[in-house]
């Protein structure tokens, strides 16, 4: 162990300074790496997640939850959990911009019939689905202060709207017409409706329970849940799936208390 030892320190001592610094951040980013999970945004479209090495914390069982949830729902496929917005640049152009990240988003299409004697279109009119969302985002450290919960809750009304990178699988035509046997994906980036976001925290947070509840009481398209520190992810894709259910599938808002 001492041969092992006072041979590291050879080495060290031989190798110049900038090349240590960037030998130990390249050693470091790579212990980050094997330790943190990949976020969903990273995978190819449609394909599931795949985590890394490494023990699954908290956030990591939420996002798998709504992987998890997203499934089950057969929500629509996104390249990534992230969120987009215009933006007015210098000039005469308009720009994209993230306004945040998140743990998860489930998605579905919903149509809107009926309605109003003037509001309700001709039958010669063609009417898009409606695309309602439900932002999934956890809240431990984050949340023992209000302004970043706040942030997340607000950020459903971002003047120029919220839109994701859908994945659509399409079919591939051959050149006699008849269908392949493989689709193709294809990205499109779409403006969501009608967003609710849910908070995920632990039972044992009671300063993060207490300003998530001034929090969603402000901002009334937003509620939260709370589950044991060691609550698996399949526990929390059940209570997503029984709160947002008949939001993306059937009647009624989410089961916000």
């Amino acid at each position: 162990m001492l041969t092992i030892t006072l041979g590291l320190a050879a080495r060290l001592a031989s190798m110049p300074i900038d090349g240590l610094a960037r030998r130990w951040g390249a050693e470091e980013k790579d212990i980050e790496q094997e330790v943190r999970p990949t976020p969903a945004g990273d995978q190819l479209p449609g394909a599931p997640t795949a985590w890394r090495k490494g023990p699954m914390t908290f956030k990591s069982n939420v996002k798998a939850a709504a992987e998890t949830a997203a499934k089950n729902l057969n929500c629509l496929k996104l390249r990534t959990v992230r969120l987009y917005t215009p933006y007015w640049k210098k000039g005469k152009t308009y720009g994209w911009m993230s306004p945040m990240d998140t743990d998860g988003i489930l998605v579905a299409e919903r149509t809107a019939e009926g309605g109003t004697k003037t509001g309700t279109p001709p039958t010669s009119v063609k009417v898009p689905p409606l695309l309602v969302a439900v932002l999934i985002q956890s809240e431990e450290a984050t949340g023992m202060t209000k302004p970043n919960p706040y942030g997340k809750a607000s950020v459903v009304n971002v003047p120029l709207g919220l839109w994701v990178d859908r994945v659509d699988w399409v079919d591939v035509l051959k050149k006699d017409g008849t269908k392949k046997a493989k689709q193709r994906p294809v990205v499109t980036r779409a403006r969501l409706d009608h967003v609710w976001v849910m908070f995920i925290t632990r039972d044992d947070l009671h300063g993060v329970h207490s300003n998530l509840e001034v929090v969603t009481t402000a901002h009334r398209d937003s509620w939260y849940v709370s589950f044991p520190p060691n609550a698996t992810a399949a526990t929390m894709a059940e209570k997503i799936d029984a709160d947002v259910r008949g939001f993306l599938k059937g009647k009624g808002r989410p089961k916000a208390p």
